[in-house]
């Protein structure tokens, strides 16, 4: 090699090669290069940003600028609302669509299963026997879904009654028995 040429990382020459630092990550790179941990390739210090969580003043992030914005970029995600968040919740929860919710509470007559009080639909939450998955109570198949009551009645009484079987009424018994989709799947 000349001695007026540049230096390329293909040189087979080690007296020409630039000299070698290590960077924050214990890796071997020369002093204005490092590497990018996405998308692997060598690249100019100023291509990365300086890393917030470390204290040392040249230490540098794992990625470059082009990569990071562009992860930044995708993991953005936009608010999907509270129809949208609620059909979810259905869907992961109790294994039921968005229709079948609105089914029940249109044969329920649009009103809390256990007081009879008539309800917004928003306000209604799907009710569901706990025991039939002790392991996760928070989950459901949709065998254990009962119906859709009122805050008051799924938090407050519903707790009470289960407990105390001796205050349980014809209408609360009836209720506890109920799963409309049994017979659905």
């Amino acid at each position: 090699m000349a001695s007026g040429s540049t230096w390329s990382r293909k040189s087979s020459s080690l007296s020409e090669m630039p000299p070698k630092v290590l960077v924050c990550n214990g890796s071997e790179g020369s002093a204005h290069e490092h590497r990018c941990g996405t998308c692997r390739a060598w690249k100019s210090v100023t291509e990365f940003y300086k890393d917030s969580g470390n204290t040392a003043s040249c230490c540098l992030t794992n990625s470059c600028k082009k990569c990071k914005d562009t992860r930044n970029h995708q993991t953005v995600r936009k608010p999907l609302g509270p129809l949208k968040n609620r059909q979810l919740m259905l869907k992961s929860r109790y294994r039921l669509t968005y229709d079948e919710t609105v089914w029940l509470y249109w044969d329920q007559g649009k009103v809390c299963a256990l007081c009879l009080l008539p309800v917004l639909f928003e306000k209604l939450v799907v009710d569901h026997d706990n025991s039939h998955h002790p392991e996760n109570r928070h989950r459901a198949c949709r065998e254990c879904i009962r119906g859709m009551l009122c805050n008051d009645c799924n938090y407050r009484f519903l707790v009470c009654v289960e407990q105390f079987p001796h205050l349980q009424t014809k209408l609360v018994k009836n209720y506890l028995k109920r799963r409309p989709f049994a017979t659905c799947i």
